[in-house]
């Protein structure tokens, strides 16, 4: 994974999605065949009468495979969708800012400035309770939020994420308590 870093900005913290988190795709892709296969023995049993296929009855057998097959299809795109995101989605924390960087062929990459951040909220589904994954919330500047999905240890993540914001402000702002710059022309009085 590269990352352009701008001069002086330096990577705290890279995470991909909770490999927990594909359990859920996993179970209802298994779930899916299941009852795929269940189906297909109750339509047989419906069609012919007999639990057992009867010699020469190669075009049910076709369709039966033509539908089974467009099913588990089905499945396995709602299954790969998780799959995907786990694989091809990193998180990565720099000194400057927040990076969601996702994609197979062609890379997305969405990244926030750290001062902008100004708020982060830690939001856990029941399913992510079980996978011990949370979601990060962040409220940006002029009202924007956006959600990293499925973190791995979120308050540390999360506590990772507010030091590097406090520190990113602390370096693009002069402190209030401290004297900032004079501005040109203040010391005569025109400012």
């Amino acid at each position: 994974m590269r990352i352009h870093l701008g001069e002086g900005e330096h990577v705290i913290l890279a995470e991909r999605p909770s490999g927990q988190s594909l359990v859920w795709p996993f179970v209802r892709l298994v779930l899916g065949v299941l009852v795929l296969g269940a189906a297909l023995s109750a339509a047989r049993v419906l069609w012919t009468g007999t639990r057992f296929a009867a010699a020469g009855s190669l075009p049910d057998l076709v369709l039966g495979c033509i539908g089974a097959a467009l099913a588990l299809w089905v499945l396995n795109a709602l299954s790969l969708r998780r799959i995907r995101h786990w694989l091809f989605t990193w998180y990565v924390l720099t000194s400057e800012r927040l990076i969601l960087r996702r994609g197979v062929g062609g890379r997305i990459e969405d990244s926030v400035p750290l001062p902008a951040v100004y708020r982060v909220d830690i939001r856990q589904a029941w399913t992510q309770r079980m996978t011990r994954t949370a979601s990060l919330r962040f409220s940006v500047a002029q009202g924007t939020q956006f959600t990293l999905r499925d973190v791995p240890n979120a308050p540390v993540f999360r506590a990772e994420i507010v030091d590097a914001i406090s520190k990113a402000q602390q370096r693009h702002w002069h402190h209030p308590m401290q004297p900032g710059p004079v501005p040109a022309g203040a010391e005569r009085g025109y400012a």
